[in-house]
């Protein structure tokens, strides 16, 4: 029934960091810079991206919870 929209256990539950600290984690402790980069440390270390409590979809769970772009998320907004 949920199959399009979902996206984990954690999420559903509400597990998940929010937004601004996961920008945080996601810029300046995994010094990602790109949706392609995120995607592929979530694809390749699953169980370290659970551990953060960070999701493997951010687009779709921070969609209405403080996300305003990607470039924002990876902090190419903020100079």
């Amino acid at each position: 029934m949920y199959a399009d929209d979902w996206i984990s256990w954690d999420e559903f539950l509400g597990l998940m960091r929010p937004y601004n600290e996961t920008r945080e984690i996601v810029r300046k402790v995994l010094k990602l810079k790109s949706m392609d980069e995120y995607t592929e440390f979530v694809k390749a270390d699953i169980k370290r991206a659970e551990g953060l409590r960070i999701p493997a979809k951010p687009d779709i769970v921070y969609k209405k919870k403080g996300l305003i772009s990607e470039r924002h998320f990876f902090g190419e907004l903020d100079h």
